[in-house]
C-alpha cells in the first residue's frame, strides 16, 4: 500500500474516533447535576464557589482575558454596570480564563481596573464550558437555578478588532432591566468581539 494510501486510512481513522466538539450551552439549559457546585478559586488562592446562591435574581460573569485589549476598553462599563446593578438581587462576577495567569498577575490586573465585584479564577475553564461561553469580554446571565438567560457582548461598542464608536445598544444592560422586571431578555445572544476562550 501507499504511504499516502496508509496516512488517508490512519487519518481517517483518528478524525472517527475523536470526541465531538463542544458545543455551547443552549439558552434555558440547566446541567443535569441540578445545583451541582462548581470550586474554582479566588485571588487569595482559597476554594471559591462558581455559584452565589445568594443571588436572588441573576448572577453576571464578565469573562475576560487580562491582556486582551478589548476586555480593558471595558472595564470601565463592567464597573459602571455592577455598581448600577449590585442592589437589585443581581450578583456580579469577574472571571479570568486563562491557564497560565499567576494569582499574584490576577490581582495586579484587578486592582489597576478597579474591579469592584468578587473575582474568580477559572484555569481550566470549568465555568467556561458550563455557561458556552467562547470570546472575552464576554457576559453570561444565569437565573438562581443556574439556566442561562443571556450570553454576548455588553454593547455594541466594538465593530471589529479596530473599530469602535460610541455605543446605543447597551445589549447587558437592557437584559438585566428585563430580568429585574421578570421578563425574558429581548435579545439573548448577541455575538461579542474581543479575544477567543480557548478550551481544554
Amino acid at each position: 500500500m501507499k504511504r499516502s494510501a496508509i496516512f488517508c486510512s490512519v487519518f481517517t481513522l483518528v478524525l472517527a474516533l475523536a470526541p465531538p466538539a463542544p458545543q455551547p450551552r443552549a439558552f434555558g439549559a440547566a446541567p443535569s447535576t441540578g445545583k451541582a457546585q462548581i470550586l474554582l478559586q479566588d485571588l487569595e488562592g482559597r476554594a471559591a464557589p462558581a455559584f452565589d446562591d445568594a443571588a436572588r435574581v441573576a448572577s453576571v460573569y464578565f469573562f475576560i482575558i487580562h491582556d486582551c485589549p478589548i476586555c480593558n476598553t471595558y472595564a470601565p462599563e463592567i464597573n459602571r454596570i455592577s455598581q448600577d446593578y449590585q442592589t437589585s438581587g443581581i450578583a456580579f462576577h469577574i472571571v479570568y480564563v486563562e491557564n497560565d495567569l499567576s494569582r499574584a498577575e490576577a490581582k495586579k490586573h484587578a486592582l489597576e481596573r478597579r474591579f469592584t465585584c468578587p473575582v474568580l479564577l477559572d484555569p481550566q475553564r470549568r465555568l467556561v464550558k458550563f455557561t458556552g461561553a467562547v470570546t472575552a469580554p464576554e457576559a453570561v446571565v444565569l437565573s438562581p437555578d443556574r439556566k442561562v438567560l443571556y450570553r454576548g457582548r455588553i454593547d455594541n461598542r466594538m465593530l471589529g478588532w479596530s473599530v469602535m464608536h460610541m455605543p446605543n445598544v447597551h445589549d447587558l444592560r437592557d437584559a438585566l432591566t428585563a430580568i429585574q422586571n421578570g421578563q425574558a431578555a429581548a435579545r439573548p445572544w448577541k455575538p461579542p468581539v474581543g479575544c477567543a476562550i480557548s478550551t481544554p
